[in-house]
């Protein structure tokens, strides 16, 4: 892999991949709260679990959440109230650390964002491991985030309802 000038790459290289078990959780449901400035949503209500048959082994977990509104959103990964720090950004001074996000949707309060999540954790653990999405916004000011629908949600043609999907798989080492 080439690097342009002033990026670094850090790859990171897994031996094995056969898919011993898969789990999936599809959220068609709708979510929506006001976070402050600077605050977060724990939204533990769209958790992906998934139990390790070999502590060795890996946890691969993909998918995409809908993000409605019109702010700039910010998606992380938790696991027991903590970052997923595999699945983060690294510390850059007091930016915040984010998997994913999305820009504000333009002036369009009709429609939702895909925003994709992808990430190998390995928790050296056999225990069931439970991963859940943390959201927060770009705002000077507390603003409500949604999930799986608009902004603007009016029962109408030019409306739609979304859905979101997280997998997780074990990959054997």
């Amino acid at each position: 892999m080439t690097a342009s000038t002033g990026v670094y790459h850090k790859l990171e290289h897994y031996r094995g991949g056969r898919t011993l078990q898969t789990v999936t959780a599809v959220m068609k449901d709708t979510a929506s709260q006001s976070v402050a400035a600077a605050g977060t949503w724990e939204f533990s209500d769209f958790p992906i679990s998934i139990a390790l048959s070999k502590s060795s082994n890996l946890i691969f977990v993909t998918g995409f959440v809908s993000i409605g509104g019109q702010l700039s959103t910010h998606v992380g990964i938790r696991k027991a109230t903590s970052n997923v720090t595999a699945a983060m950004a690294t510390t850059a001074g007091s930016r915040r650390v984010a998997h994913s996000g999305c820009g504000g949707g333009g002036q369009d309060s009709h429609a939702c964002l895909s925003v994709p999540i992808h990430f190998i954790d390995q928790p050296n653990s056999t225990v069931m491991q439970r991963y859940y999405l943390q959201f927060s916004h770009t705002s000077g000011s507390t603003q409500t985030l949604y999930v799986n629908k608009s902004s603007n949600d009016g029962d109408a043609y030019d409306r739609a309802r979304y859905i979101s999907v997280l997998t997780a798989q074990e990959i054997e080492v």
